[in-house]
């Protein structure tokens, strides 16, 4: 089914990744120091604040990214609206 959820929306699945990671990699906040890092470096920043290594910050950063995705895309297929070409 989490599969399903996807492949039936493949399209709308592309840009909630866009809708997801753009503002990521777009916006930007202001550090404690005074430096100036997007909103990306900043979560990956705090996830390795907590106690995570670069690697697991960085896929938890992604699985986090991904159940955004799918939650989006989960109200679609609950709806039953399919985007097609």
């Amino acid at each position: 089914m989490p599969i399903l959820v996807f492949g039936m929306n493949a399209i709308a699945g592309f840009v909630a990744d866009s809708l997801v990671y753009g503002p990521g990699y777009t916006f930007t906040v202001t550090t404690a120091i005074g430096t100036k890092m997007n909103w990306h470096e900043a979560a990956q920043a705090h996830l390795e604040a907590a106690g995570l290594s670069v690697a697991n910050a960085s896929l938890v950063y992604s699985l986090g990214a991904l159940l955004i995705c799918w939650i989006m895309l989960w109200f679609l297929w609950r709806k039953k609206i399919f985007l097609k070409v």
